[in-house]
């Protein structure tokens, strides 16, 4: 069971893999709000993008983990390859606010330097 919002920032990329709507109705503030273009703002507008998931077949590899108050911050390399910073905001223990950057890694890249 996740606890910590370090947990549920962990939990919330996981549950991205598969799409796991479950995670999202309990631990994702009504109000959340996406800073990034691909998602309307709200918890229901995640959970409809949580439907294209499943189909995408995401993986990933979480590598750093810091944690600041109600911010977390996740450094992961996914399937792509990409690497991605994702940043979360806590309020009352729910996700509120959730950003990335992801940044494309070339493949000759990675064969010297692994994410």
């Amino acid at each position: 069971m996740v606890k910590t919002n370090r947990e549920k920032a962990i939990a919330f990329l996981k549950s991205s893999e598969i799409g796991d709507k479950e995670f999202v109705k309990k631990w994702i503030s009504e109000n959340y709000t996406p800073h990034y273009p691909s998602i309307k703002t709200g918890r229901e507008a995640l959970l409809e993008f949580y439907d294209q998931l499943k189909d995408m077949d995401i993986k990933l590899e979480i590598k750093r983990i810091i944690e600041d108050g109600n911010y977390v911050a996740l450094h992961s390399g996914y399937t792509g390859p990409m690497v991605v910073i994702d940043i979360f905001r806590f309020d009352d223990g729910k996700i509120v606010d959730h950003g990335q950057t992801p940044k494309t890694v070339w493949k000759k890249l990675l064969a010297v330097t692994p994410c």
